[in-house]
């Protein structure tokens, strides 16, 4: 196979399995995928702010703003006071907690699916070559809290994002 082959096909999976987490999260959700991505990343991290979730969202902060005022409005998700006065915290109530965890069981199946042929030799394999051309030296914090926004941060410890940021 020819680089730009390996390239198209490798592009065409990514793109195809980023859409098909997408509409499966949301389908389930019922939510737009900014609320979506929002109650997972909450889930993950201990001291959520507004601040991080617009930069996790590749969002203003105003909008960061409205997203939160939306689920907490449906009562998934809390504003509570954090360390740092000046900041807003976020948490989610035990509601959000469960439809998050629905939601990173829902990416997890969604993912199974799609490398569904491949034995766990393969996808070991697999795992190892995304990994390695993956995560570099060069991931900040805060692009790493970007990548892993939909990850089960359980199933991969320790994350590699999040050393190579540390």
């Amino acid at each position: 196979m020819s680089r730009s082959r390996s390239l198209n096909v490798i592009g065409a999976f990514a793109l195809n399995l980023g859409d098909a987490i997408e509409r499966n999260m949301a389908a389930l959700a019922q939510r737009p995928r900014s609320e979506v991505v929002a109650l997972v990343a909450v889930r993950q991290c201990d001291s959520f702010t507004v601040g991080w979730l617009a930069s996790t969202l590749a969002l203003t902060h105003s909008a960061a703003v409205r997203v939160v005022d939306r689920l907490e409005a449906d009562r998934l998700i809390r504003r509570t006071r954090s360390s740092d006065a000046r900041r807003v915290a976020l948490a989610l109530t035990k509601t959000g907690e469960s439809l998050a965890d629905q939601l990173i069981a829902c990416r997890a199946d969604t993912i199974s699916a799609a490398v569904g042929p491949l034995d766990d030799q393969q996808l070991a394999v697999l795992a190892g070559l995304i990994e390695a051309s993956f995560f570099d030296a060069s991931l900040t914090e805060e692009r790493a809290y970007r990548v892993c926004r939909l990850c089960h941060l359980e199933a991969c410890d320790p994350c590699p994002a999040k050393i190579l940021s540390a």
